[in-house]
């Protein structure tokens, strides 16, 4: 791990490897987990929620990658704060009647 500043958030975070679960109940759900975590390490209500897990994805990560739904930052200051990021679906789009 290599410590980075986060200049936006003011933290210092470390890069890290991090594994990502898919959620058999919901769709497009995700948690974010260090790679040296198991899922199963996760608080039991969470699991229950969540259900069972598909490792998804392997990878380091670090506060400059470019990520698809979420910002890289946010997800190293919650593996920190919190030991985990789960990613939620993104929001339905809105369609307005012409």
């Amino acid at each position: 791990m290599t410590d980075l500043q986060s200049p936006s958030l003011g933290k210092h975070f470390a890069s890290m490897e991090v594994s990502v679960y898919r959620s058999s109940k919901k769709n497009q759900t995700y948690v974010y987990l260090p790679a040296d975590q198991t899922y199963e390490s996760l608080p039991e209500a969470f699991v229950a929620q969540f259900g069972d897990a598909a490792l998804f994805l392997t990878f380091e990560l670090h506060e400059d990658r470019k990520l698809a739904q979420v910002d890289a930052r946010s997800v190293l200051a919650a593996l920190h704060d919190q030991g985990f990021f789960l990613q939620l679906p993104p929001p339905a789009p809105e369609y307005k009647n012409a």
